[in-house]
């Protein structure tokens, strides 16, 4: 698979295909694919805008049957990560500590204490 963008934010579809297997060529924009793809291990991350380099990494990849088969053995690096236990655990750590400063600010403002947000 190959995520030309130049701009992400989370790329759903990177991580679909390395949870399956895939490996991703990509560029190394700011933000996204670096967060899913470890270079050389489950795909290719390339210099940011070098059209060149994301061409030769595709073609690499095409051509190496070995270098495809040790991308896709890496699936379970984000299969992990990206399981719904793992992404419930995050939601509800998020819930419980939104709560949790909400309660604080709660306290604060019965005791006469004012918190900037």
């Amino acid at each position: 698979m190959v995520l030309s963008s130049r701009y992400e934010g989370f790329p759903n579809v990177v991580a679909e295909a390395t949870v399956s297997g895939l490996p991703v060529v990509a560029f190394d924009c700011p933000y996204g694919p670096r967060e899913l793809i470890e270079d050389g291990r489950n795909g290719m991350l390339v210099r940011e805008g070098d059209v060149d380099a994301l061409a030769e990494a595709m073609s690499r990849l095409a051509a190496d049957p070995d270098l495809r088969a040790s991308m896709r053995a890496a699936a379970p690096l984000n299969r992990t990560r990206l399981s719904e236990h793992a992404v419930m655990r995050l939601w509800d750590q998020t819930i419980d500590a939104t709560l949790q400063k909400r309660d604080l600010r709660s306290v604060g403002a019965v005791n006469g204490v004012s918190h900037k947000t």
